[in-house]
């Protein structure tokens, strides 16, 4: 089990070259909250599908945006997708030659195709990516559990899984962009959806391209080349499987993320690394089924993604043209005089609103609006904890002068108030 003075060496190079590599990789989670996006980056997650950066609102109430004045035909960025396939490149190099160093060190010759640490005489090479039907259905199977634990934390309350949600939406919106632009008409004036537009068919072959890509060069640093190396040269297939997981999920880190963010991020990250390995290990040392589940979990986590948030926002769009009741009106204008709501802001807080209604139900439940308030105090010093939340959420509820609206939902009108309360004392 003792390491030689090179082999300690390469072994470090090599974490460091996996680490490094895929940091370059991650796209940072873009930071932002209520009126704090991102320069050119709208706030997709809220909904809000006019940068606020270039909105205005004029006295018919319709609303401009710089953006639509774009001569692109496509929502796709190009610079962001080549610069990720380039660092995906750039990563399955650096770990090429890691493995090359790794073996040179340690006297194993410079064959690549010998790489494999599942203990055993009979491998695949990691370099064999002819895909038969029973490698390929181990892989969309492999895919499953992947595409169930990012569902868990893409459903859960809780206000660090929430934010990690608004990065990942954020960063695949500001890749593929709007899927349409059909213009709407709000008291008389244009109301212009985020423009260009972008295809479904762009989406579809672009997350093909760069999942594959991100499978094949994660897959093959993190569970070929890396486990691999520790398991030529401490002889240990756990120890290969247990360092690759926790390497891996520590690469994932984002040094713009509160801690909270990332215990979720590298936990997932420790999972999903350690499923793989062990994916790896019962195909008999075939690495293509963790390339085909890593692949098919980063299309899935892409493009429903995108088709989620592009749902919302439609929705969103449509719902802020209805004509509120007789009861939201009244209530409304006395929100707006007690907490000194001008049109634009009025305006931003209905989208806001019916952003986090994902129910379509014209009103929000405490999980919607625990997620609204994770996105409203994202950037603020104290944030309310969701006690908090649902303490105010109960006593808004109560206080209603009629009982005729649902009491596990709130509107418009208490949404707001409740906005405006946190913000005054939020803890």
């Amino acid at each position: 089990m003792k390491l030689s003075t090179k082999s300690a060496i390469s072994t470090a190079l090599l974490f460091t070259i996996c680490t490094v590599s895929h940091a370059l990789v991650a796209s940072p989670i873009p930071r932002g909250g209520l009126g704090q996006q991102q320069e050119s980056v709208p706030n997709q997650q809220v909904g809000h599908d006019v940068n606020l950066q270039t909105e205005r609102a004029d006295g018919r109430g319709s609303v401009k945006n710089a953006a639509t004045t774009s001569s692109r035909k496509t929502g796709v960025s190009l610079p962001k997708a080549q610069s990720i396939a380039m660092k995906h490149s750039l990563m399955l190099t650096g770990g090429i030659m890691a493995a090359l160093i790794g073996m040179g060190a340690t006297g194993n010759g410079l064959d690549l195709n010998t790489l494999h640490w599942n203990g055993g005489d009979e491998f695949m090479s990691l370099f064999d990516i002819s895909a038969t039907s029973s490698r390929f259905a181990a892989g969309v199977v492999s895919a499953v559990p992947l595409i169930y634990l990012g569902e868990q934390i893409d459903t859960s309350d809780s206000r660090e899984a929430n934010q990690v949600v608004f990065g990942q939406t954020d960063s695949v919106m500001t890749l593929f962009g709007r899927r349409k632009h059909a213009e709407q008409t709000v008291g008389g004036g244009s109301h212009p959806t985020l423009a260009p537009e972008t295809p479904m068919i762009h989406v579809l072959v672009l997350a093909s391209l760069m999942s594959v890509g991100a499978g094949i060069s994660n897959e093959l640093v993190f569970r070929g080349v890396l486990p691999s190396l520790v398991d030529m040269q401490v002889h240990s297939v756990a120890l290969a499987w247990m360092l690759q997981s926790i390497v891996y999920g520590l690469a994932q880190m984002d040094s713009k993320a509160s801690t909270g963010e990332n215990k979720i991020i590298v936990g997932q990250g420790m999972v999903g690394g350690a499923w793989l390995g062990l994916v790896y290990l019962l195909a008999g040392g075939d690495l293509l089924p963790s390339i085909i589940a890593h692949s098919l979990n980063n299309m899935h986590d892409d493009v429903r993604t995108w088709m989620k948030i592009n749902s919302q926002m439609d929705y969103s769009e449509e719902a802020v043209l209805k004509r509120l009741s007789d009861d939201d009106r009244q209530e409304l204008q006395e929100v707006s005089r007690d907490v000194a709501l001008n049109a634009e802001a009025l305006t931003f807080a209905n989208r806001f609103f019916y952003a986090f209604d994902y129910d379509h139900e014209g009103a929000l439940s405490k999980s919607n609006v625990r997620r609204a308030m994770s996105y409203a105090f994202l950037k603020d010093e104290k944030q309310p904890s969701n006690d908090r939340v649902d303490e105010l959420f109960d006593k808004l509820v109560m206080e209603r002068k009629t009982r005729k609206f649902p009491l596990d939902r709130i509107r418009l009108p208490e949404f707001i108030r409740m906005l405006f309360m946190l913000k005054a004392n939020p803890v």
